[in-house]
This record gives structure tokens, sequence and C-alpha cells, in this order.
């Protein structure tokens, strides 16, 4: 019998193997799998190197999507990158959402649901977004954003306080007629929040 090769840490389609698992009741050595989009799965070694088996059977289901005209569509990208920078540890943002802790609740694994949930978004302009920054993506806790929208909403957002009142420094923009460039060069200036927020703008010199 030739010697076992251990497959730990290869991918396979969506597929990443963790582990060796044992053998099955037909004697195929078997192998402990996390499919890109979060489920786990007990899948043969020779299932995956002749490439029958790519993923825990979303890609089946995403078939069905395909076919009903989404395969292009700006909400079926987002459902994908949503899911990606959430359970896949290669993703470029993985560390900014699945690796603090983010998750796409069950119910989204599916497309059909986050579509009937979300609809399309409204104009080209708007993406997803959480509205508790430190939320999970779930019905309750996601909308469509303009990109001006999720400014305000980000973990980053520099948040000033002037007479009692905190407010983000785009808040602050809007509320005082000052452009937020404006505001935030003399912050970094080291001006006082009280002359930043209450002194004109002059056009030659802000």
């Amino acid at each position: 019998m030739p010697a076992l090769i251990d497959i730990t840490g290869q991918n396979f389609g969506r597929l990443i193997v963790l582990g060796r698992c044992g053998r099955n009741k037909h004697g195929h050595v078997t192998w402990y799998c996390r499919c890109s989009c979060g489920k786990e799965k007990i899948i043969t070694g020779n299932e995956l190197k002749n490439g029958h088996t790519k993923s825990c059977g979303c890609l089946f289901l995403e078939g069905n999507h395909k076919k009903h005209g989404y395969k292009y569509s700006k909400i079926y990208a987002t459902w994908q990158h949503m899911r990606q920078r959430c359970v896949n540890s290669n993703d470029d943002e993985y560390t900014n959402y699945g690796g603090r802790g983010i998750i796409v609740c069950e119910r989204w694994m599916q497309f059909e649901n986050f579509l009937a949930d979300m609809g399309e978004p409204p104009t080209s302009k708007h993406s997803i977004d959480r509205i508790d920054n430190n939320g999970h993506y779930c019905p309750k806790n996601c909308r469509w954003a303009t990109i001006a929208q999720q400014a305000r909403n980000k973990r980053n957002n520099h948040r000033v306080t002037y007479r009692g009142t905190t407010k983000s420094v785009i808040e602050w923009s809007e509320n005082v007629d000052i452009p937020y460039n404006t505001l935030i060069k003399r912050l970094y200036r080291g001006w006082s929040v009280e002359k930043t927020l209450t002194t004109p703008v002059n056009r030659r010199k802000t």
C-alpha cells in the first residue's frame, strides 16, 4: 500500500483541508475540510483529488442563482465579497472582518435569502453597510448606503466634542458649513476644537 500523502492545508476548489479524519466504511481516507462559505464537511481524498467535490454544496446552490440572471449583478458580487471577507482567512480584508469576529448570519449564507432581505441596491453608488460597525452581517444590522453615509459609521471616524456635544467631523462639517477637509487640517495643525469649528473659511488660506 502506498504511503499516505498528507494534504492538510491544501486547497481544492473552495475547500481547504484542515486535517485527516480517518476512513469511511469503504476504507477510503477521509479529511476534515472547511468551505470558503464557512461550513465544514468530511470528504474523501479521492473526491478532492479527482475534482468531484469542490465545495460543501454551495457551488450547486449558487449555480441555481446564476441561472436566474444574477451572476454578473452588483448584489451578487456584494454577497460574494461579504462572505469572503468574513470566512476566508486569505482574503485581503479578512483581518478587519472575520479576523475580529464579524460573521455572516446563517440565513444569508444563501444568496436568495440575502436578495429577499436586502433587495437591489438603490443606485450604483450604494454598497452594503453595517449600522453597528461591530455587529454582524444580518437583516437587522445592514442597509444600502452611500460612501458619505458609511464614512459616518467607520470605527476610526474622528469624533470631537464641542460645548458638551460629541459628533464626527463629517457631522460637524455639515452643521457649521465648513468643508470636512478644512476641519481635519485645522485639527491636525493643533487648533482648538472651538477655533476649528467657529473660524470662518478664508478662501485663500484655511
